[in-house]
């Protein structure tokens, strides 16, 4: 799983506007279910756009995917209950999410941190080798 119901609650959206979407029981409590539902939803997209750029489920999971994963969640709660307008926050992490993940997809952008470069060898100075001369001294004597 690449988010969980403590990286929407109180991080993106509070406990009692989660309560509201989610609970069609008047319960008043937050249905984990209906959460798990919107969070797997989420990640059938965010894995569509991964898919065949990195190996899946992603392990380990970077904190990029979380937050991504996350953001798409929110605004797949907010879907749920159309008679509430999406806050503009809610709605422009969720543009700014697939953005992000066009440009992974299109290997713009790393999911994961580069690998550091290994330590350069030698001196600082430059080098160049050339392959040897296709024509001689002597066979330019014979023209």
């Amino acid at each position: 799983m690449y988010c969980t119901l403590a990286d929407i609650e109180k991080k993106r959206i509070p406990t009692d506007m989660l309560i509201t979407l989610t609970d069609e029981e008047n319960l008043g409590v937050i249905n984990e279910e209906t959460v798990a539902g919107c969070i797997h939803d989420a990640q059938v997209l965010f894995e569509g756009y991964m898919r065949g750029r990195y190996q899946l489920p992603l392990n380990p999971v970077p904190p990029l995917a979380t937050s991504i994963v996350a953001d798409l969640t929110c605004f797949n709660l907010y879907a749920l209950k159309p008679q509430f307008e999406v806050p503009k926050t809610i709605n422009d992490r969720n543009d700014t999410a697939l953005r992000l993940m066009a440009r992974i997809q299109d290997g713009k952008m790393p999911l994961y941190d580069p690998v550091e470069a290994p330590p350069a060898t030698g001196s600082n100075s430059v080098q160049f080798t050339t392959p040897a001369s296709v024509f001689t001294s002597d066979s330019l004597r014979n023209f």
